[in-house]
């Protein structure tokens, strides 16, 4: 990945931290109105905001649907104010609920109760290249995800109807949510089999 994103390896110090999941047993338990997370931390390079403002928009529109944001700021990161402020801004959406961090067993009990997890963002070589933790955490939950298209998990998603691979554009996030809350639960349930 150093070498897709212009570097070599004389030009920096690679550390290799494993990272495994085990499976989990997770029971689906789809909330009855419509539902979506977006969990983890906030880096100043992801920029999911115009996307959670999309999605916390669309579904102020729609009588009990609920946006969960778990996570927050990284407090030694230059932009924790910047996101201390967004999520403020985001709770004040009829529709959004705001967790802070929370321990594994309660992000795995959230997650089986969403229709469907949201992981856009714009567009960086590091976005592109990553393999987001909290991707694969929604994945093991069979949470459905709607997803960057350029990510390199993008294929698979698509391969194994897991979910949304879009464009990172507010259109096509807003027609994956209209398509999600005209499909109601049942296409939730049928992605999340996937």
């Amino acid at each position: 990945y150093c070498t897709l994103a212009g570097f070599s390896f004389d030009e920096v110090r690679v550390l290799v931290c494993p990272f495994r999941m085990e499976p989990l047993q997770v029971e689906r338990n789809p909330a009855a109105a419509p539902s979506i997370i977006h969990a983890g931390s906030f880096y100043p390079w992801q920029k999911p905001e115009v996307f959670l403002r999309t999605a916390a928009a669309r579904l102020d529109t729609h009588a009990g649907a609920k946006l969960h944001i778990v996570g927050g700021p990284h407090e030694n990161l230059h932009n924790a104010g910047e996101v201390r402020q967004l999520l403020a801004e985001l709770a004040s959406h009829p529709s959004v609920e705001c967790h802070p961090f929370l321990p594994l067993d309660q992000l795995v009990s959230l997650c089986s109760t969403s229709w469907a997890a949201l992981d856009l963002m714009e567009w960086s070589v590091e976005r592109e290249l990553a393999v987001p933790g909290r991707t694969l955490q929604y994945l093991a939950c069979a949470t459905p995800v709607i997803h960057s298209d350029y990510s390199s998990l993008a294929s698979s998603i698509r391969e194994y109807r897991a979910g949304w691979t879009v464009p990172a554009d507010p259109a096509a996030l807003t027609g994956v949510l209209d398509e999600l809350l005209n499909g109601r639960l049942p296409l939730a349930r049928a992605l999340s089999a996937n």
